[in-house]
């Protein structure tokens, strides 16, 4: 008996949990429409995923994804690095 209650209140937690998580996640998208831009943070150091070309630009793999993602959220990428 004590075991059944306790596995209903964990998963009771993990419901309650999950709830607010997905009440987050929409209030940040509706900030990130709003504001119109999507602010994405990379080192800039990491090829093939980021790393900068010999123009001093972003580049790949994670750059690229960025790139759609605000395009599908109907934004603009707004990058920044960590030096």
């Amino acid at each position: 008996m004590k075991i059944r209650k306790a596995i209903f209140f964990a998963a009771l937690s993990v419901s309650a949990a999950c709830a607010s998580f997905a009440a987050c996640a929409e209030d940040l998208l509706d900030v990130v429409k709003a504001r119109g831009t999507l602010m994405i943070g990379m080192e800039g150091t990491y090829p093939p995923f980021d790393y900068r070309d010999s123009q001093g630009k972003l580049q790949g793999f994670d750059v690229d994804v960025a790139k759609a993602l605000a395009t599908k959220l109907g934004v603009l990428p707004e990058f920044y690095t960590g030096e």
